[in-house]
C-alpha cells in the first residue's frame, strides 16, 4: 500500500473508513468527523506506545472510505459495518439477544407475568431491561413466590375450569377457577409495579401496615404471608447500595485496559441505588480508548433500550455531542453524557473504575490458567500448538431412537455457545458409529479449508465422545473428504465401573497412532478442558433429545385415536398447548379445531378419559 498516495487522495469529509489486510478481510472500521485527518494520525502520530501502531503500515494492504452526508449518518453506518464485518480490532456485543424485560399486560383482567425481550403492547407495562439474565430470573422468581401473579398463556386460563400445578402450591390464586376476585387481584398487580418501579419502601410500609391489621384480627396465616413478603422485599433492599438522595436514572462506566486488554464495567443506578454491575470484556484492542467506548455505548445501547438520563465515564470522546443526540432520539428524553472531574459523581466513576480494574485483572488471571491448560494439553497430546480451537461431538438417543449429534466449541479454553450446533440425523436402532459418520460428512466438506461456509475455521482440536472405534470412524471420513492432517483428533470414553477391589477406570483419551489410552487424572489438568467439551456437548445434545421425545409422545397419543392423523393432531395441540389440555377440554371445545365434527370429538374425549383413568389407576 503506498502510504502517501491514500493521504493525499483521502476526503476532508465525514464517514466510515474500513481497513483490510492483504487477504482482503476487514480488520477494523472506523468512523470520522474528517477522514482525512483521522486516517492520517495513524501514520503521522507521535509518542504512540501501542505495538501494533507501527506494524500498522505493513499489515494492511488497503483502506477503503464511504463518505456520509452527517457525522450522524457515519455513526449509524460504523454500528451496522461492525455487525457485519465483526471485525477483529473492534469491540463487539457478540449476544444478538435482547436483554430481558419483565412484562404485565394492563389491559387484561388478570394480567399476566411474563419474561419477554422486547416490548409487544403499547397497554402493557414493562421493567428492565436487567443487563444481567439471572437478575431478571431471580426478580420473577421473586414476584411469582411472594406476590402470586398468574403466568400461563391466555389460552390456557380461558381452557382451565380447575387450578393448575401453580394453583396447587399457592403460587397463584386460580383466577381461572374463580379463586380470586378482579379488585383482589388488580390489588396484588399494584404491589408488584410499585416493587419493580423502584418503591419497595412504600411498597415495606403498605405490607407491614397489612400484617399488623391481619394479626390483630387473629388472621395468623395472611400475617404470615405478609411476613414472608416483607422479609423477601426488604432482602431485595438490602442487596442494593444507596448512593445518594438524588433519584436521577444513571449508568456509570468504569474502563480499565492492560496493552490490548479491554474492560468495561457498567455500574448502573435507578431511583438514587446501585442495582446491578457487569464487565464486559474485550481482547486484541489496539485502537485508541475513546473510539472503542464510542463504538460500544452505541452497541450497548442499540440493543438494550433502558437509556439512563445520565451516562458517566472516565474518558472523553470526539464524539460526545452526536452520541447525545442519537442517545436521546432512542430514549425519546435528553440524554447527558459526562466525564465528571470532582465531587460524588466523581467518587461514583471512581467506584465503577475500580471494579473494572479488578474485573481485568480476574480475566487476565483466568486467560493465563487457561493458556497454561493449553499449553499442557499441547504437550500431553503432543499436538504442533496449543488448540486454539476445539470442537467435540456427542451421539445422543434415548432407547435407539430420537438420534441426534450435538457439537460444542471451546475457543482458547471457554465454551462459546453461540457456536454451538445441532444435527437431527434420521437414523434409528442407536447405530453411534453411523450416526457419528454423519454428522462428520455434515460438518465439513470435501476440500475445506474453513474459510467458506458456514463455519467461520476448522479446529485445532476435533474431540470424539467414545473410544478406539468412534476414532477409527472418524479418520475413515476425513480421508475420504481429503481432510486428513488438516487437524489433530482425540476420543474420549467415559469412567467405568470395573469392580470394588480395582476401583473405577477414569475417563480415557485415545489418539491416532497410539495404542495405549491416556487416563485422566487431577495430576493432569489440561486434560479437563476436554472433559468440558465432552460434558458441553453431551448437556446440549441430550436436553434437545428429551425435547424431541416429550414432543413425539405426547403428538402419538394422539394420532394413535382412529381419524386423528398428524395434521389434526398437530392442530390439537396448537389449540389446547398440550395433551394435558385437551384431557381437560370439553367436546364442544374440541369441535371448534378445523377438521374435527362432534362424532371425533366424542371419541377423543372418551380415548384421552380412558387413557388417564388407567393413569391413575396404576399411580393408586
Amino acid at each position: 500500500m503506498d502510504k502517501k498516495t491514500l493521504l493525499q487522495n483521502l476526503p476532508k469529509e465525514p464517514g466510515v473508513y474500513i481497513m483490510r489486510d492483504t487477504h482482503g478481510r476487514v480488520l477494523y472500521v472506523g468512523k470520522a468527523k474528517c477522514l482525512k485527518d483521522r486516517v492520517s494520525s495513524y501514520f503521522n502520530r507521535s509518542g504512540d506506545d501501542r505495538p501494533w501502531i507501527p506494524l500498522l503500515p505493513a499489515r494492511l494492504a488497503k483502506i477503503d472510505t464511504m463518505i456520509t452526508s452527517t457525522s450522524k449518518e457515519a455513526l449509524l453506518l460504523e454500528n451496522e459495518l461492525i455487525k457485519r464485518y465483526r471485525p477483529p480490532f473492534n469491540v463487539q456485543l457478540k449476544d444478538d439477544k435482547r436483554f430481558l424485560l419483565i412484562e404485565l399486560d394492563m389491559s387484561n383482567d388478570f394480567p399476566r407475568l411474563k419474561l419477554v425481550r422486547k416490548r409487544s403492547s403499547n397497554r402493557a407495562k414493562y421493567f428492565g431491561p436487567y443487563h444481567a439474565a439471572f437478575k431478571a430470573r431471580n426478580t420473577y422468581g421473586l414476584i411469582n413466590r411472594h406476590f402470586g401473579l398468574r403466568t400461563c398463556s391466555d389460552r390456557e386460563m380461558k381452557n382451565r375450569t380447575r387450578p393448575c400445578l401453580q394453583g396447587q402450591m399457592g403460587r397463584c390464586p386460580a383466577p381461572c377457577a374463580g379463586g380470586i376476585s378482579k379488585a383482589d387481584y388488580r390489588a396484588r398487580v399494584d404491589e408488584v409495579v410499585m416493587f419493580l418501579s423502584g418503591k419497595a419502601g412504600d411498597l415495606l410500609s403498605l405490607l407491614e401496615t397489612r400484617m399488623e391489621e391481619a394479626s390483630a384480627s387473629l388472621e395468623f396465616e395472611r400475617a404470615a404471608k405478609l411476613r414472608d413478603q416483607t422479609r423477601a422485599v426488604r432482602a431485595t433492599l438490602q442487596e442494593q447500595y444507596v448512593v445518594g438522595p438524588d433519584r436521577v436514572d444513571r449508568d456509570i462506566f468504569g474502563v480499565s485496559r492492560v496493552k490490548s486488554d479491554l474492560t468495561i464495567y457498567l455500574l448502573a443506578m435507578r431511583n438514587g441505588a446501585i442495582t446491578h454491575g457487569r464487565p464486559f470484556h474485550f481482547h486484541n484492542q489496539q485502537f485508541w480508548t475513546s473510539d472503542l467506548v464510542s463504538s460500544f455505548l452505541f452497541q450497548f445501547y442499540d440493543k438494550s433500550g433502558d437509556i439512563p438520563s445520565q451516562i458517566l465515564l472516565p474518558v472523553k470522546m470526539d464524539d460526545k455531542d452526536l452520541l447525545e443526540q442519537e442517545l436521546s432520539s432512542l430514549a425519546r428524553k435528553k440524554v447527558e453524557i459526562r466525564v465528571p472531574m470532582r465531587g460524588r459523581l466523581k467518587k461514583l466513576l471512581s467506584l465503577s473504575q475500580k471494579n473494572a480494574s479488578f474485573a481485568l485483572e480476574a480475566e487476565i488471571r483466568e486467560q493465563k490458567s487457561l493458556s497454561r491448560e493449553l499449553m499442557e494439553l499441547k504437550k500431553l497430546l503432543d499436538l504442533p500448538r496449543p488448540p486454539a480451537r476445539i470442537e467435540a461431538f456427542d451421539i445422543s438417543h434415548l432407547s435407539g431412537g430420537f438420534t441426534n449429534a450435538s457439537m460444542s466449541v471451546l475457543v482458547h479454553g471457554k465454551p462459546a455457545p453461540d457456536e454451538y450446533r445441532r444435527f437431527k440425523l434420521g437414523i434409528s436402532g442407536g447405530d453411534d458409529y453411523k450416526a457419528m459418520s454423519r454428522v462428520l460428512s455434515r460438518r465439513f466438506r470435501p476440500g475445506d479449508t474453513g474459510k467458506d461456509g458456514k463455519y467461520s475455521s476448522l479446529p485445532d482440536l476435533l474431540l470424539l465422545d467414545g473410544g478406539r472405534q468412534q476414532l477409527n470412524v472418524a479418520l475413515n471420513v476425513l480421508q475420504k473428504m481429503g481432510l486428513e492432517g488438516l487437524f489433530n483428533l482425540a476420543a474420549i470414553a467415559k469412567q467405568r465401573r470395573k469392580n470394588s477391589k480395582q476401583g473405577d477406570i477414569p475417563d480415557r483419551i485415545f489418539l491416532e497412532g497410539i495404542k495405549n489410552p491416556i487416563p485422566v487424572s487431577s495430576k493432569r489438568p489440561g486434560l479437563r478442558l476436554l472433559q468440558l467439551a465432552r460434558d458441553e456437548a453431551h448437556r446440549f445434545g441430550i436436553t434437545y433429545t428429551r425435547k424431541m421425545h416429550r414432543r413425539e409422545m405426547t403428538r402419538s397419543r394422539i394420532e394413535n385415536i382412529k381419524g386423528v392423523g398428524k395434521a389434526r393432531a398437530k392442530a390439537l395441540l396448537v389449540r389446547f398447548g398440550s395433551y394435558k389440555g385437551i384431557e381437560d377440554a370439553s367436546p364442544e371445545e374440541i369441535t371448534e379445531v378445523h377438521g374435527i365434527g362432534p362424532g371425533l370429538a366424542e371419541k377423543i374425549v372418551k380415548h384421552v378419559s380412558s387413557k388417564d383413568a388407567k393413569h391413575k389407576k396404576r399411580k393408586i
